[in-house]
């Protein structure tokens, strides 16, 4: 004997469909959900990893920076020290040269001297001896401030 459907029977049927139709829709969006949550795990990973590494490169070009700093400041001293010595020199040449030119200057008023003096020995030498005699005083002068200024550049 077979019972007729009734309404809601029918009813009772349908809405059990839906809720069987529903239920497996939400199995399919939680294995979506399920596979979501895995790849997002998965690129956190990822990128705490990148971040660790970054963070080793960044403490690697803080050392280089830090070094590239203290070379830096080494170059700038040697520099002002070079400065230092090339003004030391640059002084040294300028009362070198001031010596030389006092020298040239006084080497005539001493061959005046020579030979106003009286000295009867020099009035009889030649003009040649002289000026040979002369001519030697400033070189061996010369001789003597260049033997100053190589050891004074040592």
């Amino acid at each position: 004997m077979g019972e007729v459907p009734t309404e809601e029977s029918k009813s009772l049927k349908s809405q059990v469909s839906e809720a069987k139709t529903t239920f497996r829709i939400l199995q399919m969006n939680e294995e979506g959900l399920k596979v979501a949550i895995k790849e997002a795990l998965n690129e956190n990973y990822q990128l705490q990893e990148s971040q660790k590494h970054l963070l080793q490169e960044a403490e690697v070009l803080k050392e280089k920076v830090s070094d590239l700093n203290k070379q830096k400041i080494t170059i700038e001293d040697s520099k002002v020290q070079a400065e230092q010595v090339l003004r030391d020199k640059e002084n040294h040449i300028k009362s070198l040269t001031e010596r030389l030119l006092q020298m040239k200057d006084q080497a005539p008023v001493l061959g005046e001297d020579l030979t106003d003096d009286g000295n009867l020995e020099l009035e009889m030498k030649s003009e040649s001896e002289i000026g040979a005699h002369l001519d030697n005083q400033p070189k061996e002068a010369l001789k003597e401030l260049v033997y100053t200024a190589e050891l004074n550049a040592l």
